[in-house]
């Protein structure tokens, strides 16, 4: 007698796993329960609400003004909203120019501008500065107001081996 009831526990228990697992593994169309809500009729989680805020894109979080209001130890500086420029995010900076011979960024934690040049060349230097001055549609007078640093990334021979500097024009 006890081994009648051990095996019809035992196929009880199997019979109960199957039918839990065909529950939740099968296709169950969802039904519509109002307000934009759709709940599963079975074995599966329900959808966000219809009216739940999406994913959103780090984009989403930028200045959709015309113009940007930077805080500077010199004063307030007002530029061209440089995140309609953007090229790219990384790693909490904006992209706002990539090209082969240097990189300029804004780093959004700092309020830090960078110019990373990937040639000690003056001509390469001046280009990345007159073009960070375009981006932001300011002059040279504004622009050493503002947290911009200029460096070189290290390799070997070269005078200014990752070395940080102030754009060329603000030493005069």
């Amino acid at each position: 007698m006890k081994k009648i009831i051990y095996i019809a526990g035992i196929l009880s228990a199997l019979g109960v796993i199957g039918y839990l697992g065909w529950m939740f593994l099968r296709e169950t169309p969802q039904e519509n329960i109002g307000n934009g809500i759709s709940a599963p009729q079975q074995g599966l989680l329900p959808s966000a609400p219809a009216n739940s805020p999406s994913i959103t894109s780090i984009t989403d979080q930028f200045p959709k003004t015309p113009t940007v209001k930077l805080g500077t130890s010199q004063g307030i500086v007002e530029v061209k909203n440089f995140y309609n420029a953007l090229v790219d995010t990384e790693e909490g900076s904006v992209i706002l120019k990539n090209l082969d011979d240097y990189v300029v960024a804004y780093r959004r934690d700092t309020s830090i501008f960078t110019i990373e040049l990937f040639s000690n060349s003056q001509a390469v230097r001046q280009a990345a500065e007159t073009e960070l001055l375009n981006i932001l549609g300011i002059g040279q007078t504004d622009a050493c107001k503002l947290n911009v640093t200029v460096s070189v990334p290290y390799s070997p021979g070269n005078p200014l081996n990752a070395k940080s500097s102030m754009l060329s024009f603000c030493f005069k």
